[in-house]
């Protein structure tokens, strides 16, 4: 893949996943991501790899990692529990939703919650 292709699908795989939000939706697949792409699920994943320097699970994760963190930093969503919050984000179990909050914040959601709100 040319460099100039390759920088055009980074932008949309960006845009698809993180702008228009398609990380909430926990059963979007890279194969779905690719189809609306109009491309290859190998080049969406070489692209994430390559640019990113991680797999697509990874990538949505991290959103949906993110998306957690600013709910759990808000008073708003106060009344919703952790594993709550955690669907909210997309993760379709809790078991998911922990490992890659502890992942990639590096505490767990409840300590996170604790330790951002003082």
């Amino acid at each position: 893949m040319d460099p100039k292709t390759r920088k055009e699908l980074k932008e949309k795989i960006f845009y698809v996943v993180k702008t228009k939000r398609m990380y909430k939706k926990n059963d979007y697949t890279v194969r779905q991501l690719a189809e609306d792409l109009k491309t290859n699920p190998r080049y969406v994943s070489m692209v994430l790899s390559e640019c990113y320097g991680m797999n697509y699970k990874t990538f949505v994760n991290k959103f949906r990692v993110e998306d957690a963190m600013a709910m759990l930093s808000n008073e708003e969503y106060d009344s919703m529990n952790v594993e709550d919050i955690g669907t909210a984000a997309g993760f379709l179990n809790k078991q998911s939703f922990f490992t890659y909050f502890i992942k990639i914040a590096g505490t767990t959601p409840l300590r996170y919650r604790k330790n951002v709100r003082g």
